[in-house]
C-alpha cells in the first residue's frame, strides 16, 4: 500500500494543476494512520522478546511486555475489516468522530474540574472525597451509573441537602445535555460513515487523475 501511494503522489506531481488542486486534509487522506499502529507493535513485539531473552526477566515485566504485543497485534488485525463495510464501521466511525469528541471534551473539562475541586471542598471528610483523583474517579463512576445511591447517602451524612444538590446539579447537566451532545457528534459520524472507507480514500485520487491521465493511468492508481 505504501508503494502505491508513493507512485500516486509522483504521478499527481508530475502534473502541476491536479497537484495544485489537492489540499493538505487531500494529501493526509492518501496516508493511513494504521501504518504508524503497525509500526509501534513490531517494536513493542521486539523489546519484548529481548525482555523475555534475558537470562532472568522479571516476570511482571515480561508478562506486561507480552500483554501489550498482544493488545497491539489484535488491535493491528482490524485494519483487514476495511476492505468490508460492514465490520468496519466502528473504526471508520471513532475515526471521522474523534476529532469532534476531543474538542468537545476539551471545551467542558473545565466545568467538569470545577465540579471535581468543588467536591474536594465540601466533602473532603468522605473517603471517595479526599483528593481531586477520588473526586474525579467517583463523579465518573457516577456518570456511568455506579454507587449512585452510596454517594448520595455519603454527601448527605457530611453536607446535609446542599450535597444532594450538589450531586442533582451534576448529574442533571453532565448526562442530559454534555453526554447527549456527545452522542450526537458519534452519531453524526456513524451516519457518515456509511460510505465505503475505501471509496472515500481513492475519491481524491481518481478525481485528480481523471482530470490529467488517461483511463489506464487512472486505473493503475
Amino acid at each position: 500500500k505504501l508503494l502505491r501511494v508513493a507512485r500516486a503522489v509522483v504521478r499527481l506531481r508530475a502534473l502541476p494543476e491536479a497537484w495544485d488542486r489537492l489540499t493538505s486534509s487531500d494529501i493526509a487522506s492518501l496516508f493511513s494512520p494504521w501504518w504508524g499502529l503497525t509500526l509501534v507493535m513490531h517494536i513493542a513485539q521486539v523489546c519484548s522478546c529481548c525482555a523475555c531473552l534475558k537470562d532472568e526477566p522479571d516476570i511482571g515485566t515480561r508478562f506486561q511486555g507480552v500483554g501489550l504485543s498482544c493488545f497491539l497485534t489484535w488491535l493491528n488485525i482490524s485494519q483487514y475489516f476495511e476492505s468490508f463495510p460492514g465490520l468496519y464501521k466502528a473504526f471508520h466511525t471513532l475515526g471521522m468522530s474523534f476529532g469532534g469528541v476531543l474538542r468537545f471534551l476539551l471545551s467542558v473539562w473545565p466545568l467538569f474540574y470545577g465540579f471535581v475541586l468543588l467536591g474536594v471542598c465540601l466533602f473532603w471528610q468522605s473517603p471517595i472525597f479526599a483528593s481531586p483523583a477520588k473526586s474525579a474517579a467517583s463523579l465518573f463512576s457516577l456518570l456511568n451509573g455506579d454507587m449512585i445511591h452510596d454517594t448520595f447517602e455519603e454527601v448527605y451524612f457530611f453536607n446535609g441537602i446542599v450535597g444532594h444538590l450538589y450531586l442533582y446539579v451534576f448529574l442533571m447537566l453532565f448526562i442530559f445535555v454534555i453526554l447527549n451532545v456527545n452522542i450526537s457528534i458519534v452519531t453524526d459520524a456513524y451516519e457518515r460513515s456509511k460510505k465505503h472507507p475505501q471509496r472515500e480514500h481513492l475519491r481524491i485520487l481518481r478525481r485528480a487523475s481523471a482530470e490529467g491521465l488517461s483511463r489506464e493511468e487512472a486505473a493503475q492508481l
